[in-house]
C-alpha cells in the first residue's frame, strides 16, 4: 500500500482538474447553441410609509433655578 504524499495528492489532484476543463471544453465546443438570455427578476416595490405628524414627546418638568439669596 502506497502513502500519498503531499506531492502525489496534489499531482493527482491538478490532472483531475485539468482532465474535468479538457472535457468542458470539447463539450462547449461541440454545443453551440444559444441559450435564451436571463429574464430580469422584478421586485416587490415596497409602499411608501405616509409619515405621520410628530407628536409632541413629553418631558420631565425642567427645575428651576434657586434664587441666589444674599445674606
Amino acid at each position: 500500500m502506497k502513502f500519498k504524499t503531499r506531492k502525489r495528492k496534489r499531482r493527482e489532484a491538478t490532472e483531475e482538474a485539468k482532465a474535468k476543463e479538457n472535457k468542458l471544453a470539447s463539450k462547449s465546443d461541440q454545443v453551440t447553441e444559444q441559450t435564451e438570455p436571463k429574464q430580469k427578476t422584478e421586485y416587490k416595490k415596497k409602499p411608501i410609509k405616509e409619515e405621520k405628524p410628530v407628536t409632541k414627546i413629553n418631558l420631565p418638568p425642567k427645575r428651576k433655578p434657586k434664587p441666589i439669596s444674599d445674606k
